[in-house]
């Protein structure tokens, strides 16, 4: 019940760490949505079958360039829905748009080089999600279950930034809306390629291969780093935009956090805030993170005291199928804060 009522409170100022909740948030929904379509658990989605379809009933074999020209022409098709309030779209439409406009048989191979295409007229150093991407040598086959990561980014739009839409001169509104859009991307653009070769004998003779999530952990690990980067930001003159605080600093991209408020002091408890302090917090004095004890305890100093706990030991695995343990009393070192 604390916790929450600190994240209440917290939400109140748009400090960093509420960049941080806002922008794991819309990860997380993002990723749960995207999730469900692809184990069939939501009626209007499943995988996302757009790169399958077949010519004349053969797979369809693609090699790196023209897999890049079909993701190039879905992210396009994705920003077009994103124009266009979902509310107004019919289901049907929505998925039949969506596997008419991004199929592979439709779109002429780009000039590939170096892994990353180039589009005349097309803008260079424009970063795309499939940049991390690392496509096998030679043709291989789309196939298996990709996550439908488009939907999921979709839905989650509307789910968490469809109430504030209409509030977007408010300076809290465009952070949120920023650092909600940094969520989403930080889950299109971890995207992955997994292959799997079938042949005879282990031999690779087809390489089928699919796009999917990265482990939720991994994203988090990857905005918890943006975090420690995000940019302090204040309302333009125009109302409908932010620039950065500082003259000297160089604006934030979509991928960065961004935060109007400084972050209170964590130290001491505070109500108005829902800061609850570090008094009685556990630390650790070998750390060199945020959890050593100068750090945790604000330099107020800490205790130490000697507990014992019950843990599991001398375990032995009995035939058939059981594991047996005993109960072992062990010493440890506890450091609280003062």
């Amino acid at each position: 019940l604390r916790f929450v009522i600190c994240i209440e409170q917290r939400s109140l100022i748009d400090s960093r760490e509420t960049g941080f909740v806002n922008a794991i948030t819309a990860a997380g929904v993002t990723y749960a949505v995207t999730k469900a379509c692809t184990m069939g658990q939501l009626v209007e989605c499943s995988c996302d079958k757009a790169h399958m379809r077949r010519n004349g009933g053969q797979p369809q074999m693609v090699t790196a360039a023209t897999a890049e020209a079909a993701l190039e022409r879905q992210q396009q098709a994705a920003m077009l829905r994103q124009q266009m309030p979902l509310q107004d779209q019919h289901p049907s439409q929505r998925l039949s748009r969506m596997n008419n406009t991004n199929t592979m048989t439709d779109i002429a191979p780009v000039e590939h080089r170096g892994g990353r295409n180039r589009r005349p007229g097309g803008r260079r150093g424009r970063r795309k999600f499939w940049d991390n991407i690392k496509f096998p040598e030679g043709q291989w086959e789309w196939g298996g279950c990709s996550d439908n990561v488009n939907f999921g980014l979709r839905h989650s739009r509307v789910f968490l930034d469809a109430k504030q839409r209409q509030r977007r001169s408010d300076l809290g509104t465009l952070v949120k809306f920023h650092n909600n859009n940094a969520g989403r991307l930080a889950i299109r653009d971890a995207m992955r390629l997994e292959c799997k070769c079938h042949g005879l004998s282990g031999s690779c003779t087809v390489k089928t291969c699919w796009l999917k999530m990265p482990p939720f952990r991994e994203v988090a690990g990857r905005l918890r780093d943006r975090y420690d980067s995000a940019r302090k930001v204040t309302l333009r003159n125009d109302g409908n935009s932010f620039m950065p605080e500082s003259p000297y600093a160089r604006p934030a991209n979509k991928y960065q956090l961004v935060f109007a408020d400084e972050s209170p002091d964590f130290c001491t408890p505070n109500s108005k805030t829902g800061a609850l302090g570090t008094q009685g917090r556990e630390c650790n004095v070998t750390s060199s993170g945020s959890d050593r004890c100068d750090r945790l305890c604000c330099n107020r100093g800490h205790t130490r005291r000697i507990v014992e706990e019950q843990t599991n030991c001398k375990c032995v695995f009995k035939w058939c199928c059981e594991v047996t343990c005993e109960k072992c009393l062990e010493h440890r070192a506890v450091n609280t804060c003062l």
